[in-house]
């Protein structure tokens, strides 16, 4: 074992590597530090709606597990990407939602570079070797993907399972396995599982390889019995899932439903591959990132752009893994072999070609985005540039070390702060337009209107900003009833032309009360009652409308969010029902009737919601047709409270499953802090 290694961490160079971690965030991003906000991509059009409605309630008191505002409504925790029980999204009860959502994106960019710096010095590579590595893995791969808010998300926690599964192997340590699980179970919590899928595959590959053909620097605790080490890593790896069992098996209840139950046109795994030809922005990025650079149809054959297919690294570190397959005096000797086997496959597996295999296996075929493994190519780069540069130093003084190290790091930061301004669907406003959400003249109209609004317009999830429900919507897993022809609306979607007959019917039966238009309405095509023409200050900066006018109108002829399904019969009896409260995961409707019949509520019918009449449970009525999607229930004559409560026995038993992982943890940590003979009589410290 080196010095570096059997060294422990000075407070000094923590410190150190804090305060570059967060000063690194200032570097690249300054103006999210002085309040401005991010445009573009997908963060109005998903991100933003979705923390919206999550501060909204949580600052109400309330755990959203049902989002009512997109479409017809989803289930939150399935969908995931809210990150319901994600740790860090409790800031959004405590500040705005542009702050908080620059506070978490700035946030994982330090735990990303501190997690690997962690993960680089337990190889032992030196503090300012390791610094550069960090830099490398941190800003190489994910500056290009600020649009989307799962990459740092993801990428901050994959180092530090790493560190946890390599200071075990070193040490034999049972709290560095605790510290794996958690950081596990925390990875997927956040809600996009790709990320956290690529994590779990490179982490069993690595482990794998050090202990069966890589063993240097393995406790010989470990080594006795390898078989008895793989099962205990094996298990705790398994608890990992059991901490994140409360947001998974939500997600699994909905993935039967989803548009992605099936390998079809909405779920492409192939998507985002890495042309070949695209690879010369490792070593050529100017060549590479232009605007005029444009990917697609290469034989891979799926759909792809620039920032799914980013790959780079760094020139200099690129330089240092060249010269280190050279070189020999390096810190970690044949361990290099695990990340040159591990970077190798992934770099291939970027290109696509392997897909027609992989979709095959579990796992592989369930997300878009292969070229979302160039994170793995990232770190073995980070890891190889970072031994290659130790090697290369540790002879020389201290002084000299430290003055080449940070120069090292120095032209790294240069570099990929240069590159990272190049590829974006992202862009930094100092102004951004949720700034001006309350000045909007439509959404105060909106919120003003007497029974719950369901909007239909162009910009997805844009709308749901407003504070009202929106269609048509955009989900990357979600029921497939979004999906399915037989159940959305027909296509093409009439936002520059007069709707047909079937598309007038298909809104009217969705509850759709106003619609929102770029132009204005002709009135002998559209069933419309016009209410206003104004040039929003959120919308029309949200869109970069410039001063154009929006075009707000009333939807005629509607049934709204709650109806009696016989309209006519309800119409000469005068029946009546509205909508009096609705929450998250409760909606409460007052209904009169003199004959009784059935009412429908134009929501998602989905697994988890329970109705009551008057308190007493009823019976969902199940629809035909393309009213198969809504929730109905038979009420009879007379006047009553209807309540839909949404509780979803995918949520309840998940949440058993963490709390039994968690206290099964607790308890194994407690063993080992107070009673550690007995871990040693079985598997050592």
């Amino acid at each position: 074992m080196t010095s570096q290694q059997n060294k422990p961490l000075g407070w000094i160079e923590i410190c150190l590597t804090l305060l570059l971690a967060v000063g690194l965030t200032a570097v690249f991003w300054p103006t999210l530090w002085l309040g401005g906000g991010l445009v573009g991509g997908d963060i109005y059009a998903y991100f933003f709606p979705q923390k919206q409605y999550l501060s909204e309630a949580l600052r109400a008191g309330e755990i959203p597990l049902w989002n009512n505002r997109t479409g017809h409504g989803y289930p939150i925790v399935g969908e995931s990407q809210t990150g319901l029980f994600y740790p860090f999204h409790l800031i959004y009860a405590a500040l705005d939602l542009n702050t908080a959502y620059n506070f978490v994106q700035l946030t994982h960019y330090a735990v990303a570079l501190l997690s690997c710096w962690l993960y680089l010095r337990r190889w032992g590579i030196s503090t300012v070797a390791a610094w550069m590595g960090a830099v490398s893995y941190t800003y190489g791969w994910l500056p290009a993907r600020m649009c989307n808010e799962w990459a740092s998300l993801g990428a901050a926690w994959f180092p530090a399972a790493l560190w946890a599964g390599e200071s075990y192997l070193q040490t034999s340590r049972w709290r560095y396995l605790i510290g794996m699980s958690f950081l596990l179970g925390l990875q997927m919590l956040a809600g996009h599982f790709h990320l956290a899928f690529i994590t779990q595959v490179t982490l069993v590959g690595y482990l794998a390889l050090r202990i069966v053909w890589f063993p240097d620097q393995i406790s010989p605790q470990l080594l006795v019995s390898r078989r008895r080490t793989v099962a205990v890593l094996f298990s705790f790896i398994l608890c990992g899932f059991g901490i994140a069992a409360i947001q998974l098996l939500p997600t699994w209840e909905l993935k039967q439903l989803s548009q992605r139950v099936e390998l079809g046109p909405e779920h492409d795994p192939g998507f985002g591959y890495i042309p070949l030809w695209y690879y010369q922005q490792i070593v050529m990025p100017w060549a590479s990132y232009t605007p005029e650079t444009v990917l697609g149809g290469d034989v891979a054959g799926p759909r792809t752009n620039t920032v799914e297919a980013h790959l780079y690294f760094g020139l200099l570190p690129l330089a240092l893994v060249v010269v280190g397959c050279f070189t020999r005096g390096r810190a970690e000797g044949s361990r290099r072999w695990v990340w040159g086997i591990i970077g190798g496959f992934a770099l291939i597996y970027t290109s696509g070609y392997l897909m027609p295999v992989a979709r095959l296996l579990p796992g592989f075929g369930f997300f878009n985005g292969v070229g979302r493994f160039g994170l793995v190519v990232n770190l073995a780069g980070a890891v190889l540039a970072g031994s290659t540069l130790h090697g290369l130093i540790k002879s020389r003084r201290w002084t000299r070390q430290t003055v080449v190290g940070l120069i090292c790091v120095l032209v790294t930061i240069i570099d990929t702060k240069a590159v990272s301004g190049l590829i974006q669907h992202t862009f930094v406003v100092e102004k951004p337009p949720i700034r001006y959400l309350e000045q909007s003249p439509i959404r105060k109209l909106l919120q003003e209107y007497n029974r719950p609004v369901r909007l239909f317009c162009r910009g997805a999830n844009l709308p749901n900003l407003l504070g009202v429900a929106s269609t048509p919507v955009y989900l990357g897993l979600g029921p497939n009833a979004y999906f399915d022809p037989a159940l959305s609306m027909p296509q093409p979607l009439p936002f520059d032309t007069a709707p047909d007959a079937a598309q007038v019917d298909w809104l009217r039966n969705a509850g759709v009360t106003h619609i929102l238009s770029f132009n204005e309405l002709n009135l002998s095509e559209w069933p419309v009652q016009h209410v206003l023409s104004v040039a929003d200050p959120f919308l029309n900066r949200a869109w970069a409308r410039g001063a154009a006018p929006l075009h707000l109108y009333e939807l005629t002829g509607t049934r709204g969010r709650v109806a009696w399904q016989d309209a006519e019969l309800a119409r000469q009896n005068g029946d009546d029902a509205e909508v009096v409260e609705s929450r998250p995961n409760r909606v409460i409707i007052d209904a009169k009737s003199e004959t009784g019949g059935t009412l429908i509520l134009t929501e998602l019918n989905f697994p988890g919601w329970h109705v009551r009449i008057d308190d007493v449970p009823a019976v969902p009525t199940e629809l035909s047709g393309p009213d198969r999607q809504y929730r109905a229930v038979e009420v009879p004559a007379g006047q009553h409270v209807i309540t839909w409560d949404y509780r979803p026995d995918s949520v309840w038993w998940g949440f058993l499953i963490s709390l039994t992982t968690f206290l099964l943890l607790a308890g194994v940590g407690h063993v080992c802090f107070w009673h550690p003979a007995l871990i040693e009589r079985w598997v050592g410290r």
